[in-house]
């Protein structure tokens, strides 16, 4: 083989080299690059990962002021699931309680899951700031119906003292911990209320 021959191989290998590389860094920065979204009603935005795939809200689930649910493509039978919903006139019942929102929510929660949720076990509950607004949470495994162990991480925002944000976040146990941390934290981190 001549010099030459050689020469142009090498420079072809060079580039193919370099084209892959820039072919992946460019599909590693688009897998990166979270969705924007805004939920008018609620005046809320937050950025999710551009791989869910987002259900068709039902007149249904809009009367119950279900404003977004989104699944990850399903890889197995328990993909995630995530949920953002509101409830108001709120201010009433925590006065008769005499209790803030967020204590309120998350104590009715911790008695009702219990009731919905078989083999309910609390993992966590505790209260924050989120986007200058109390927030709570209670993370919990349940025996879902297919009979699979289930995480899920239930959020509470005091959006203005009558009104409460809700997101839940859940899926199979053994993926909950991985997925808290890099996308359903990442997306609480995002939100803004106005």
């Amino acid at each position: 083989m001549s010099r030459s021959t050689i020469i142009l191989i090498a420079r072809l290998l060079i580039l193919a080299t370099i084209a892959g590389l820039f072919w992946y860094g460019w599909q590693r920065y688009a897998a990166l690059q979270w969705l924007d979204h805004t939920i008018e009603p609620i005046a809320l935005s937050f950025q999710y990962p551009p791989d869910w795939r987002l259900d068709e809200l039902t007149d249904g689930d809009v009367a119950k002021k279900i404003w977004f649910r989104a699944t990850e493509p399903p890889k197995d039978p328990l993909p995630l699931l995530a949920t953002i919903g509101s409830e108001d006139g709120l201010r009433l019942a925590a006065n008769i309680s005499k209790q803030e929102l967020v204590p309120m929510i998350l104590a009715n929660s911790e008695r009702a899951f219990p009731q919905r949720h078989p083999e309910f076990a609390k993992v966590l509950t505790k209260q924050y700031e989120l986007d200058g607004h109390k927030a709570g949470e209670v993370i919990f495994t349940y025996k879902n119906p297919a009979g699979s162990q289930t995480k899920q991480r239930f959020v509470v925002i005091d959006q203005d003292g009558n009104t409460a944000l809700y997101l839940a976040f859940q899926s199979k146990a053994s993926d909950f911990d991985a997925l808290n941390k890099d996308t359903f934290q990442r997306l609480l981190d995002s939100i803004q209320l106005r």
